[in-house]
């Protein structure tokens, strides 16, 4: 797996002619957000992955289960560490003015993937590098099919409709069959049930349509498929995730016994 991420990025650095990566950033500090301060006062978030959210003790909001314990795996891998850096997609930086990136150490450890495959982290896809994502997605289902990490808490696991009721305000992965597409004026909307109203709803807004042509297509035949979608939860009409990146939405082939006991049993393990 790390052999292969390392010929993408080298076969990438070649056709730019730019010198093979190194590791010119040391890693210095490890903040409560999960981000990375490089020796050079530069502060790194961690690209396609999302950590627990840590809140200071006593505050009004809660930390998220696991969130200790998932910096401290983060330090564990990161602290001290030599790293390359390498840029997530055509987004470089958030909105707070953190760099976006892809994390190599010195050893040849993938930051992403190590803490995706501990269980300590979940997919977030946010650059635009296809390769890497897969590769992200399949770190993640080891550490889902083994319950590492923050797969043992129920807190994080998958949804489904019959399990949604609280969701809203967090970041779900949830599985579940499209019942209807439609289009209102320039969105597209996934409905998962009759009343659009009070039904849980996939929202696409119209400048982001073309990204999701490859797995949006034809509107007919997405009635009945079952379907993987990850994204922040909110209430409009009933509870709503807006989707922004294609990785967010996977087709669940109908052979999968595993992911339709989910849709079907309300996740009860």
């Amino acid at each position: 797996m790390l052999i292969r991420l390392w010929m993408i990025l080298l076969f990438g650095f070649v056709l730019s002619g730019q010198a093979a990566p190194s590791y010119p950033f040391l890693i210095t500090d490890v903040t409560a957000d999960g981000d990375l301060k490089f020796e050079d006062g530069r502060v790194v978030k961690l690209a396609d992955i999302q950590m627990p959210l840590l809140r200071p003790d006593g505050g009004r909001e809660r930390s998220w289960p696991l969130a200790k314990e998932a910096r401290e795996e983060l330090r564990k891998v990161a602290a001290g560490k030599r790293v390359g850096l390498f840029p997530a997609g055509e987004r470089q930086q958030d909105r707070h003015g953190r760099l976006l990136a892809h994390l190599m150490t010195e050893q040849g450890l993938w930051l992403q993937e190590a803490l995706l495959r501990a269980g300590y982290a979940r997919f977030q896809p946010t650059g635009g590098n296809a390769a890497l994502q897969d590769q992200l997605m399949a770190a993640e289902q080891t550490a889902r099919n083994e319950k590492r990490g923050l797969w043992r808490s129920p807190y994080y696991r998958v949804k489904n409709l019959t399990t949604l009721n609280d969701s809203r305000g967090r970041y779900e992965i949830i599985q579940a069959r499209i019942w209807k597409a439609a289009e209102a004026g320039s969105v597209l909307y996934l409905n998962f049930g009759e009343d659009w109203r009070q039904d849980f709803t996939i929202r696409i807004d119209k400048r982001n349509r073309e990204a999701f042509q490859s797995v949006v297509m034809n509107m007919d035949a997405l009635a009945g498929r079952l379907v993987e979608i990850r994204g922040w939860v909110r209430y409009y009409n009933g509870l709503m995730i807006d989707m922004y990146h294609p990785g967010q939405i996977r087709y669940i082939e109908e052979n999968d016994a595993e992911a339709i006991r989910r849709e079907t049993d309300g996740n009860k393990d």
